[in-house]
Parts: C-alpha cells; sequence; structure tokens
C-alpha cells in the first residue's frame, strides 16, 4: 500500500530490521556490529529486496556510511559512528552526485570553507537517496579550491535533522525537492541545495583535508 502511494518505507519495517541487525551485519563486534562478510550483506539484501526492493536497498545506505568511517575515520569517529549506525539510533545517505557531473565526483564543484570550529559548506548535490528523514550525510565536498580532481575533495560527517512529510529540510543553510521516480520507491529520491550549511569541523573524515 504505501509502495502504490509512493511513502516512505515505515518505520516500524525499520525498526524490526534494525532487531534483525540488518543496519551492523559488516560492522566489527567492537563497534556494535556483526562483522559479516561483504558476501553475506550482498545475500541480505538480495532476500529483502525478493520482498520489496527499496527495503533490500535500504540496508546499503548504512554500509557506504560504515565503510567510509571504517576505511577513513579517526578511531574517535568509528567509537561515535559506527555503534549508532549498527543500531539504527541514526540513518546515514550518501551525498556525493552533482548536477552536471553524475560519476564523475572529481568534477564536483561542492566547496567546503572552513570558518573557526566549522565548515560552511555551498553547493548543489543530485540523485540523493533517502536523504529528507536521515540524520547524518557522508557529504562530499571540494576543500581545496585550487584543484579540479579528486585530490581537493573531502568527506564529511554532517548532521542534520530529520524531516517530516510537511517540512523535509528543515536544518539551516540546507534546502531540498523530490525527484519523482516510477518503480524505486520507498526512500525517495532528492535534489539539495546548500548555502552557509555548517558542519563541524571535527566531523571531516580522518581530520584531514583532501
Amino acid at each position: 500500500e504505501w509502495h502504490l502511494k509512493d511513502e516512505l518505507i515505515p518505520m516500524q519495517i525499520i525498526e524490526e530490521m534494525a532487531e534483525l541487525g540488518v543496519f551492523g551485519l559488516t560492522i566489527p563486534e567492537e563497534y556494535g556490529g556483526f562483522g559479516m562478510s561483504k558476501a553475506s550483506m550482498c545475500v541480505v539484501s538480495e532476500e529483502l529486496s525478493r520482498g520489496y526492493i527499496g527495503v533490500g536497498s535500504l540496508g546499503t545506505r548504512s554500509e557506504i556510511a560504515a565503510e567510509l568511517i571504517l576505511c577513513g575515520g579517526t578511531e574517535e569517529q568509528k567509537q561515535h559512528w559506527l555503534p549508532k549506525i549498527a543500531s539504527a539510533e541514526i540513518l546515514p545517505t550518501a551525498v556525493f552526485t552533482e548536477p552536471n557531473t553524475g560519476s564523475d565526483l572529481g568534477s564536483l564543484k561542492t566547496r567546503a570553507v572552513k570558518d573557526g570550529d566549522d565548515y560552511n559548506i555551498t553547493g548543489n548535490k543530485t540523485w540523493i537517496t533517502h536523504a529528507a528523514r536521515t540524520h547524518v550525510m557522508t557529504l562530499l565536498a571540494r576543500t581545496d579550491p585550487g584543484t579540479d580532481n579528486y585530490k581537493g575533495l573531502s568527506m564529511f560527517l554532517a548532521e542534520k535533522m530529520p524531516g517530516t512529510v510537511d517540512n523535509p529540510f528543515p536544518t539551516d543553510g540546507m534546502t531540498g525537492g523530490e525527484i519523482e521516480v516510477l518503480g524505486y520507491r520507498g526512500m525517495k529520491e532528492y535534489e539539495l541545495g546548500f548555502d552557509g550549511f555548517k558542519v563541524k569541523a571535527e566531523n571531516l573524515l580522518g581530520g584531514v583535508e583532501g
């Protein structure tokens, strides 16, 4: 029914998935996960997708965020974020692609400028899955304006307020609009705009730019 109405996956289903451990399958046990293989995650995603593709794909949002933090985060960031991702206390979304760049991430234009204890984010993103209801964005932005390739990019763990149907993007400095799709429903796709959106400097992934 919620598919036909083009609604978000009900929170009850997300809570049941969390109880089953879907969001922490490959996160190491010391960070609250099961420490399973990528192949196990793929099998679980495929089986969930038999019921509904949006539900099967939902767990991969957490997989992307966890992998980035495990590979590039500081120990403090791992301790802080991974248990919350594994338990679904927070829901993440990947904020990479931009208008006119597509999968060529080295060409992206969104800027992150250091300002005291924060970074100010300015730019636009598109085709961002499950952007409204999530708590944190793995946000890719350019910290070195003198570059035009991947070497000038940095990843941020950008916190935001989860939105509602009436107000999908309540966080200051951030706006967005839905991109309607035909079949891949349940999380929704969005265009996002950032203008003076603030990210704590401590949430720079790995603590080092570039």
